[in-house]
Formats: structure tokens, sequence, C-alpha cells
């Protein structure tokens, strides 16, 4: 399902291409959301592998990932504002319907990107990333995101291994996560001066990941058997095995010690604090990321007030709930516990027990899925898969995470 935010950059970056008939549009209108697109798949090359759309004249994108540089970042901030300003130059005052949405849609999400650039030097402004619009945070790197969080299971997950060139893709994609493992070390030194320093504790389960990832034997990391695995299943000749071994010995291995101490560093610094009101600006980072979440004009009180009444309901309805099964005693809060840690309701903590817990999810979601005509006219293409978070970073991503499946239902959601 796909939240407010995700409806919103998705159609940002991919209304022409994926909804607009070419005839629907005005002269000017479909140029204009192309250039856009283009142009933020080309800032955002996993954009194009997670949709489905590095093919073609934009292959060449599969073997790439995001400049996760200062210059990179600048470079998407520049690119933001060229792209803002000439998205404003589409006469509108004859656009009805969708035409009308999508521009506007377009320039909603492109302003909100571009304020966030202009006025906080910190941090992941993802506003336009669609792959990892939750990496909107003020810190570039933690256990949640930055290239370690996210890239291993991005390759494993979505970057295609059907030929011997997607492998020679997988590669240069390996090579260019050592370099921007480097590439994010600067940024948060730099973020750091400017007091942004992830919490204590945030730092240290990211710092756990690393570690428990580096201890492990190359030829055992997912980087390498991912390649391994899909290669051979495809019948894909090479000695590919050995040279993602060689790479992720020589280039990864290293880039993710010398994170590992700039993150140490940091850690000496770091406090308990979590807000971002300990950050310069940081009501206004707070409004902002609020707006980005929400897509609406409400204000952080508002919301907040709007939250407090919902738990107040929600809290009213399982009270009830609970009692019609005989669960009285303590608040709702300690009930719930309570049944979390009820034996009858558990699957067993070990890889059998997870993989039992899987099928059972999946199997739930194959009974919706049968269902989903009875209430739905249109039905994605792309299947939903539910499966374990990648074990090199599940301890920072306890309630798992989701992916949507590209455009042309080749992969599925997950």
């Amino acid at each position: 399902m796909l939240s407010r935010r995700d409806l919103l950059v998705t159609t940002a970056a991919f209304a022409t291409l994926s909804t607009l008939p070419a005839a629907a549009a005005q002269p000017g209108l479909k140029a204009a959301l192309d250039a856009a697109s283009e142009g933020m798949m080309a800032d955002y090359p996993e954009n194009a592998t997670f949709l489905g759309l590095d093919t073609g004249p934009r292959a060449p994108l599969r073997g790439k990932l995001t400049d996760r540089s200062e210059a990179g970042d600048a470079a998407r901030a520049a690119a933001c504002a060229d792209r803002l300003k000439m998205l404003k130059t589409v006469d509108a005052s004859g656009l009805q319907g969708i035409d009308r949405i999508n521009l506007e849609t377009v320039i909603y999400a492109h302003q909100l990107a571009d304020d966030g650039y202009r006025r906080f030097k910190f941090g992941d402004n993802a506003v336009l990333n669609v792959w990892q619009g939750e990496s909107n945070t003020a810190y570039a790197v933690s256990q949640a995101s930055g290239f370690f969080a996210t890239i291993p299971d991005f390759l494993n997950s979505m970057h295609p291994v059907d030929s011997s060139g997607d492998a020679e893709d997988y590669l240069s994609r390996l090579s260019a996560l050592a370099r921007n493992m480097d590439a994010e070390n600067a940024r948060l030194t730099r973020d750091a001066a400017l007091g942004a320093i992830a919490p204590d504790f945030l730092l240290d389960t990211t710092l756990k990941q690393m570690a428990d990832f580096q201890a492990k034997p190359v030829a055992d990391w997912g980087l390498v058997a991912s390649l391994t695995t899909r290669a051979k299943a495809k019948n894909i000749t090479g000695d590919w095995a050995g040279r993602a071994a060689q790479i992720c010995t020589a280039e990864v291995g290293p880039a993710v010690a010398r994170q590992i101490a700039v993150l140490k560093d940091l850690r000496a610094k770091a406090t308990s604090d979590a807000g971002v009101w300990k950050l310069k600006d940081g009501d206004a980072f707070y409004d902002w990321a609020l707006k980005i979440g929400t897509t609406t004009p409400m204000t952080p009180d508002e919301v907040h007030k709007l939250g407090l009444e919902q738990v107040k309901a929600l809290t009213d309805r399982m009270d009830g709930l609970l009692r019609k099964q005989g669960l009285t005693d303590g608040t709702v809060g300690q009930r719930m516990a309570a049944l979390g840690k009820d034996p009858r309701y558990l699957f067993p903590n070990t890889d059998q027990g997870r993989a039992d817990l899987l099928a059972y999810l999946n199997g739930v979601v194959a009974k919706m899925r049968e269902r989903l005509p009875r209430a739905f006219a249109t039905i994605k293409k792309a299947d939903l898969v539910i499966k374990r978070v990648p074990p090199d970073i599940e301890a920072g991503a306890p309630d798992g995470y989701e992916q949507d499946g590209p455009i042309d239902g080749s992969r599925p959601a997950s």
C-alpha cells in the first residue's frame, strides 16, 4: 500500500513515464515531465532498477549508484532547482484532470526538496528518491540509512542477474558501494561540525551491525553469495564468486573498516538526545520533515493533537476487545505486551521458527490476494512476498520495511 508520501514522490518521478498517455498531455507538459523523470533517475540510478526502467537507453544506469559525496549532493540540489524552474514555466492555465494533478504534484515535490536543500546542509534530502524515501533524515549514516544499511539488500533483491552484462553491472556497483561509503565519511565529518551527530544508541546499533558483518569470512558475505547463486541458477559462466570476493576483500571490507573508525569517533561525541530539537534549525527541520511525511499543511502541534486523539480512540477500542477475551488486568499497553510474550502466539526464535512465520504470513497474503478482485477493479501486477530482513541489518530494522515492485510487475514487492 502506498502512503501519501510514497504516492507524492512516485507520481513526481514518473508521472509521464508510467501514467500519462502521450496524446493526453498538452504540448510542453509531457516534455517537461519526461525531462524531470529522466533527471531524477540520473540523480538516483537505483530508482531506474527499482522501477524496472534501467533498460534500453537507460541501461547504463544499471551499473551505477547514487553519488554520495558532498559534490554529488550539491549537484542534486542544483539539478532539483533547475528542474523546478523549468517545471514552473509550463503553462498550466489550460490543464485539467490528471494533467493538472501530475504537474502540480511534480512541482510540489520539487519545491519541498528545494526548500530543504536551501535551508539544511546536513543529513540526507531524499524527497525525490523514490526507492529510499525513508532516508530523508538528519543523519547520512545510521542503522537504517547510508549505503551499508541499504545497498546489500538492494543488490540482492532488486538488481537483476539474468545475463553476463547484469553480473558485470553488479560488480561495478560493488566497487561503487565502497567508494561511496568513503564519500559518506566526509559528509559525516561535515555534519558533525554542524552539530548533526546521531544519538549514541543508534550509533551503537550501527557499529554492531558493521562489526558482525566484518567478522564473517568474505566468502560468506551476502554480497558475494547473491551474485554467485543467481549467476549459477541462470547458467551465466564466469568466475563471479572469485571476482566478487576480490572486490569485497580489496575495496568493500576496507571501506567498512574506515566507516567504523569514523562512527567510533562520532560515538565518543554523541549524546542520548534523540530529537531534532538539538540541531541548528531543529524546529524548522521537524516542520519540513513533517510536510514530507504527511503531505498536509498541518503544524506539528496539530499533528500531535490528532495523534493523541487517535491513540485514545484505539486504546478505548482495544480495551473493550481485550476485556471480551477475559484480559482485564493492567493497562491496555501492559495487556498487549503480555499477549506479545504469550507462547501460544509465538513462533520459535530460531531459523526454522522464522521460516515457519514467513510461510504463515505469505499464506495469509495469498488468501488476501484471491479476494482482492471483490473490492478492486485494478490489481497491481507485482505480487507481494514477505521475507526475512537480511541478517546483516536485521538488528537495525526490527519492524521490517517494505519495497514496492517495478511498474511491469517483473519482480514482487516485499
